[in-house]
């Protein structure tokens, strides 16, 4: 299993394969203004 993370200015996507296979993917959005309790 590997965990993938591309991080830009806007948003984090993160992504799990599994062999060749993507098995699921997220989108974190980049928001200055968010506390820490709310990440």
């Amino acid at each position: 299993m590997l965990l993938v993370l591309d991080i830009g200015n806007t948003e984090i996507t993160t992504g799990l394969f599994h062999g060749d296979s993507l098995s699921s993917h997220w989108r974190l959005t980049t928001n200055p203004d968010r506390t820490p309790d709310e990440w």
